[in-house]
């Protein structure tokens, strides 16, 4: 499960005054921390069942849930950036194995005038933390919809497959009707019609290059990969997150030391410093031409410090002309 995930629900959980401290300290997942990585998909549920436990409100996933949909990165903007719901929906979908394995929600289904999202949890229904998990997820994805779309949607039916809580009122209040509880599976149910809303953040160049980035992360690399093809894809990975690259980071997610990294890149004739610029000119290339953003936006993509040192580079790449 992607650390962006955990990093999500724990700023959304503060950013209703609960007190994340402890759950920070246990996961090893500060404030400030990079969120690029992996964690084991129990660690995920087992977070879920200590929030239930400790906090003892039923309505805590229906909480939780209401965040930017930008807080779900790259797949968030490329959502926002589609020129249909249905055309957002698919890609999200589509691209959900970038969170990890356990988001398992199915392509929409055609159910005559309607259609159906199902979900498939990771573990059993009496488990508190599977539970909880499925109710975020259901409770996010129809947030996220309402989000994109810029406007209140009506479903149809909403049905968890678990037993009911001791008080779905907040439930409720985020899908607009009762949900249905001990169904056969957890799904949503919304009008056919939904899927053809134009969205009003819609760019279509700009969405079309973060659906190759997303493809590209998805894509496996060679094995056994030579050092600098894995660290240019943990870079990538990490500046399309709004993460700062650094020498440190990119040890850490290649797990090895410091020093064996730079080793590494040595006896590839490469530097630190030489591949983190390569994959900047890299991603500037695709940029170029194809979307639309500030030089300022550029810069921090690119993790430069200021506007003038992504100038600095520009211009020491192209020998003068400031082209990559």
């Amino acid at each position: 499960m992607s650390i962006a995930k955990f990093a999500s629900v724990l700023r959304a959980a503060e950013a209703v005054d609960l007190d994340m401290t402890v759950e920070r300290t246990t996961l090893g997942i500060a404030a400030d921390a990079d969120v690029v990585g992996f964690l084991p998909v129990e660690a995920y549920l087992a977070m879920w069942e200590r929030l239930m436990r400790r906090h003892q409100n039923p309505a805590l996933p229906m909480l939780v849930a209401r965040v930017p949909v930008e807080t779900h990165g790259l797949i968030g903007f490329l959502a926002i950036t589609s020129q249909t719901l249905g055309e957002s929906l698919e890609r999200a979908i589509r691209f959900q194995r970038l969170w990890g394995s356990l988001d398992q929600w199915s392509l929409p289904e055609c159910l005559g005038d309607r259609v159906g999202l199902g979900w498939r949890s990771s573990g059993p229904d009496s488990r508190l933390g599977v539970r909880a998990a499925a109710e975020y997820a259901a409770a996010s994805m129809w947030v996220g919809l309402q989000a994109v779309v810029g406007t209140t949607l009506l479903a149809r039916q909403i049905a968890f497959s678990h037993a009911i809580p001791t008080d779905v009122t907040a439930h409720a209040a985020v899908f607009g009707v009762a949900p249905k509880f001990g169904a056969g599976r957890t799904s949503i149910e919304f009008d056919r019609t939904v899927l053809d809303v134009p969205l009003p953040k819609a760019i279509p160049q700009l969405s079309s290059y973060l659906e190759r980035q997303c493809v590209t992360l998805l894509t496996p690399s060679p094995s056994p990969s030579p050092t600098v093809i894995r660290a240019k894809t943990v870079l990538r990975e990490a500046m399309l997150h709004g993460v700062k690259p650094s020498a440190t980071l990119l040890a850490k997610q290649l797990n090895m030391s410091h020093r064996t990294l730079l080793r590494r890149l040595a006896d590839e004739g490469q530097t630190y410093r030489g591949t983190l610029n390569e994959t900047r000119q890299d991603l500037l290339r695709a940029d170029r031409g194809e979307i639309h953003v500030t030089t300022t936006q550029q810069a921090a993509l690119l993790g430069f410090s200021s506007v003038s040192a992504f100038h600095r580079a520009r211009r020491r790449w192209a020998g003068g002309d400031g082209q990559p």
